[in-house]
């Protein structure tokens, strides 16, 4: 699986080396709030059989989010749920606490998402985030992703019921995310070829 880069990050497959960041931030309050319907925190044994099983039940492709500049890693980004049938797939992406708020996420998906799109023949990606995850809201929203449904009540944390929202980027209407992907390829490209 090759690496997919932008200005300012590299998404790479994910390597053995990786398994302790992996099972760290399976184990975060973040990750378990934000990020997952599970609610545990697990051995590294058994955080790679649930690895074993995500693979075999459904994700699709992943990879470790890294910082261009000094190869730190900020996160992971999957693809799930792939259907070549139907042309559908979800993209989950989790950004490290220490390096939330600053767009990594946002650019991870943005560059996920358009490699689908010239790799599958895919009609749509989706997108889901829990009510109070306000920031993830907000930038689906901002993006012009199309909102396609709300799953009342669907999550239980916290001992409270909370709302999920399900987005869409469709292939047919990704201008928008289109135009900022080859901005930040156009960057980098621009960058690559100075003297």
């Amino acid at each position: 699986m090759d690496r997919l880069t932008s200005r300012r990050l590299i998404l790479r497959p994910v390597a053995e080396g990786d398994f302790a960041n992996l099972h760290r931030w399976r184990n975060s309050a973040t990750y378990l709030k934000m990020f997952t319907s599970k609610r545990t925190i697990v051995s590294e044994a058994h955080f790679r059989e649930e690895q074993r099983r995500c693979f075999s039940r459904g994700r699709h492709l992943q990879f470790i989010i890294e910082r261009k500049t000094d190869r730190a890693s900020l996160g992971t980004i999957f693809s799930h749920t792939h259907s070549a049938a139907d042309g559908y797939a979800f993209i989950n992406t989790f950004i490290d606490d220490p390096f939330v708020g600053r767009g990594y996420g946002a650019e991870a998906s943005i560059i996920l998402s358009m490699h689908l799109f010239e790799s599958f023949s895919l009609h749509k990606i989706y997108f889901e985030a829990f009510a109070y995850n306000r920031p993830s809201l907000a930038v689906m929203q901002g993006a012009g992703l199309a909102e396609e449904g709300v799953f009342r009540e669907h999550r239980y944390f916290d001992g409270q019921r909370h709302d999920v929202f399900r987005f869409a980027l469709y292939r047919d209407n990704c201008a928008k995310i289109r135009s900022l992907y080859h901005r930040l390829r156009a960057v980098r490209a621009a960058a690559t070829e100075r003297p």
